[in-house]
């Protein structure tokens, strides 16, 4: 199911022309219409998931005038945020996660911290 969620994130389906339809990539509001404030991670030894699939994403928020953060994880792997019991995936959240969820938490708070100025 990842796979195909991932597939539709970011490549073009000559065979399902359909879920180029359902794609994320091709179903990004004009931040004018609907502002949509994304943070990306992606760590950098990723194979499931390549730098040029995110950086094309950015792109086409940002062309859409969306708000777009790109964090590459230096020497970090797929799902790197995961938790689970196991000994390995503890190890690689508190290497890589912590940190990072860190910068989320800075993200968030700076999105609302926006929201919060145009109601006002």
């Amino acid at each position: 199911m990842e796979y195909f969620v991932l597939k539709c994130f970011t490549h073009r389906f000559k065979d399902y022309p359909y879920l180029n339809e359902i794609a994320p990539i091709n179903s990004i509001p004009e931040a004018s219409k609907r502002a949509v404030p994304q943070l990306l991670f992606r760590g950098s030894e990723d194979g499931l998931i390549k730098d040029e699939e995110v950086k094309a994403y950015e792109r086409t928020l940002s062309k859409a005038g969306q708000r777009v953060e790109y964090i590459q994880v230096g020497g970090a792997n797929h799902a790197f945020f995961d938790w689970k019991p196991d000994t390995k995936t503890q190890a690689t959240f508190n290497k890589y996660g912590k940190y990072y969820a860190h910068e989320m938490l800075l993200f968030f708070d700076s999105v609302l911290e926006d929201l919060n100025k145009t109601e006002n």
